[in-house]
C-alpha cells in the first residue's frame, strides 16, 4: 500500500500481541489493521469497529487454513474448521 500509493505510514506500536492492539485501538485514538476476526468478540460487544477500506489492494484479502496438499485433514484441524465455520461468519462459503 505504501508503494502503490506512494505513502509513509508510521506505526505507533508494533506489536504481535492482539490484545494490547485492542487494548490501544479501544483507548479511542487509534486505529489498527487486522482482520475482523481478531475482534470479533468486542465487535459483537460493540467495543470495537470494523472498517472496510476501500482500496483494491486490500479488498481481495482472504484468509485461508492451510493443509498438506491431497492428504484428509487431521482430526484436530478438522476440529478447528469446523468450529471456525460454526462460529465466525466471516470464514463461512459466500452463497
Amino acid at each position: 500500500l505504501e508503494f502503490a500509493e506512494k505513502i509513509q505510514v508510521r506505526p505507533t506500536l508494533v506489536s504481535n500481541s492482539l490484545a494490547a492492539l485492542k487494548r490501544l485501538v479501544a483507548s479511542g485514538d487509534f486505529a489498527s489493521l487486522a482482520g475482523e476476526f481478531a475482534a470479533l468478540r468486542e465487535i459483537e460487544n460493540g467495543e470495537l469497529a470494523s472498517v472496510l477500506i476501500d482500496h483494491p489492494l486490500l479488498l481481495g484479502v482472504e484468509a485461508k487454513l492451510l493443509v498438506k496438499a491431497a492428504r484428509p485433514l487431521a482430526a484436530p484441524a478438522q476440529e478447528l474448521l469446523d468450529w471456525m465455520l460454526a462460529r465466525l461468519p466471516m470464514f463461512r462459503p459466500q452463497a
